[in-house]
């Protein structure tokens, strides 16, 4: 398949008049039976792109994820570290840049040596990786079930009804219900008496435990107020002009305000809030909110202010971060990546994008589903059963609902298998994550990469065989 139409605009002003610069153009014929990928780290798009394809993309990181990068199964490639536009008419590809003249490259005949060619000249990885772990042990966020009771003695007796329930231990995730609302990064005293003494206790059960650190303050206590107060957080226009400091409701609907990381004073506030907490406890890992910017910020604070975010994160081996925008490829972090809105998306559109974003130089992913979402799974024993089959099968197995909800006795007993298959192919996941870490290789791969003129190459159903045993898919790996 091929893409019709790809439209990118690209606005920069020229640096000393303020005239729109000329764009550099290139372009390119397809060649025939020519497929491609790239762009698109999420899986909103089939891949590779379908005839009838109509996009706009931007180089505004608020804008969305996008890599400016893409491959064919003939073993050619476009890549640039700036943004460019790309139409393309079934024909021949227009590619635009504002700041350099585009060229395509041949590494070789397939998809595979399209890629790794990219890949090794222009982002190398450096050999490190997130902490294995996170591949080889099921991730429980206890963000959906605890919500406002997010103390040390509800997330102890989670931890405790997982393992009642024959379930193994994990990498337990601590949301963001842990804070003193007077007081800002340090912990409620009446819900968390002695963090470190939790920490140990969840630690002598098999557990790790990763803390989530946010831009959020929410809008009960004197901390809000300060900060409010001193314009520290992230303010909107409103209709008289005036503006304002709330920024709407978190998932559990309490009003909150934002800290704006490209403030650079904002952006202190949470960062020596997260090493003050990294330096008096041992929490294994942590969880980074989404990365939020004022609407009122330059394009260059904004990617800057992300690059600074995602940066922080690599300062612990275990770490992640919600939505990274700043799409830094073979990162030391997982990257969280919002799966569908508030409907269950289909298995081929989940393993679209981890097939996407691995080809893009993007490995190290979770797939986060809303709350909303979370809630439909987990009073629905079937859809909530297949959810997490389904994630038994993807490089991290995220739990985002209390996996003992399932009731029904033969759909239990297909996620308790699916808890045994993960098991089974732990060391394996880990050893994946170590070699991707050093040879580029993407975890989950298309089927035209790893079986390159085979007639896969217009494949975009893939789909993991023990999950969806049903399928008709002739595109089936696993």
């Amino acid at each position: 398949m091929m893409i019709k139409s790809i439209a990118a605009t690209l606005l920069l002003c020229a640096a000393a008049c303020g005239v729109m610069a000329q764009p550099y153009k290139t372009e390119i014929k397809a060649e025939r039976g020519e497929s491609w990928w790239g762009l698109f780290p999420e899986g909103i798009f089939p891949q590779p792109f379908p005839e009838d394809f109509t996009i706009s993309l931007s180089g505004d990181p608020e804008s969305g994820g996008i890599v400016h990068m893409l491959l064919s199964n003939n073993g050619r490639y476009v890549w640039s570290s700036s943004p460019f536009g790309v139409e393309f008419d079934g024909e021949t590809f227009i590619i635009t840049s504002q700041t350099e003249q585009i060229t395509i490259e041949k590494a070789g005949r397939t998809l595979r040596e399209a890629y790794l060619v990219c890949a090794h000249k222009n982002f190398r990885p450096g050999g490190t990786t997130p902490d294995p772990s996170l591949f080889s042990m099921p991730v429980y966020d206890t963000s959906y079930e605890l919500r406002h009771a997010m103390g040390d003695n509800e997330v102890v007796a989670y931890a405790e009804k997982l393992l009642e329930e024959g379930f193994p231990a994990g990498i337990i995730v601590i949301g963001d219900g842990w804070r003193s609302q007077n007081n800002g990064y340090v912990f409620d005293k009446e819900l968390w008496p002695d963090p470190q003494a939790t920490i140990d206790r969840l630690h002598g059960m098999g557990f790790k435990v990763m803390l989530t650190i946010s831009c959020e303050v929410p809008a009960l206590g004197r901390n809000f107020i300060n900060a409010a107060n001193d314009r520290m957080l992230i303010r909107e226009l409103t209709d008289n002009d005036s503006d304002v400091a709330l920024y709407g409701t978190n998932f559990m609907g309490v009003p909150i305000g934002m800290y704006s990381m490209d403030d650079p004073r904002q952006f202190a506030v949470v960062n020596m809030g997260y090493n003050d907490i990294k330096s008096r406890y041992s929490f294994d890992g942590y969880r980074f909110g989404k990365c939020e910017v004022s609407p009122f910020g330059s394009y260059e604070n904004r990617t800057s202010a992300m690059k600074k975010w995602s940066s922080a994160a690599e300062t612990s081996a275990m770490s992640e971060v919600v939505d990274d925008r700043s799409l830094k490829q073979f990162a030391n972090y997982v990257t969280t990546m919002p799966v569908g809105g508030d409907k269950m998306p289909g298995t081929d559109y989940i393993v679209t994008g981890f097939t996407s974003a691995g080809l893009l130089g993007l490995p190290y992913l979770r797939g986060m589903i809303s709350p909303t979402l979370t809630e439909e799974l987990a009073g629905n024993d079937a859809s909530g059963a297949a959810y997490l089959v389904l994630q038994a099968a993807l490089p991290i197995m995220g739990i985002d609902f209390a996996p003992w909800r399932i009731k029904n006795k033969a759909l239990r007993d297909a996620v308790m298998d699916a808890f045994e298959f993960r098991k089974s192919i732990a060391e394996y996941m880990e050893t994946l994550v170590k070699e991707s870490g050093t040879t580029a290789e993407p975890i989950v791969r298309h089927m035209a990469y790893q079986f390159p003129r085979q007639g896969f190459a217009d494949c975009d159903d893939q789909f993991m065989r023990f999950a969806v045993p049903y399928s008709t898919s002739r595109c089936r790996y696993g």
